[in-house]
């Protein structure tokens, strides 16, 4: 069991991220990598004040890219760091207010 404070790491903002806020009311958070979806609903709970419908906890594999460190030199395959993200249902009347 992870501490709710140290479970949730911050909000994902994408596109798909915010329409789901807008037309499903769904959140995305970026957690900690051991997180469960019971800590999830938990952090929320205790950060927030709702009790979510859903939550559901997925992996994101980092992607991969080149870098050109300098005009001279080849580019450099490189790895963006995996992270994990968690979608948290909750009711209609329910808002989180993102800063």
């Amino acid at each position: 069991m992870n501490l709710p404070g140290r479970v949730l790491k911050g909000f994902v903002f994408t596109e798909k991220a915010n329409k789901l806020i807008g037309d499903r009311n769904q959140y995305t958070f970026r957690v900690d990598r051991s997180a469960t979806s019971g800590d999830v609903a938990r952090a929320i709970r205790l950060e927030f004040g709702f009790k979510p419908l859903r939550v559901n906890v997925l992996n994101v594999n980092g992607k991969r890219k080149k870098v050109r460190l300098s005009k001279l030199k080849p580019a450099v395959p490189i790895r963006k760091p995996s992270f994990k993200k968690a979608v948290v249902h909750l009711r209609a009347d329910e808002k989180i207010e993102i800063l």
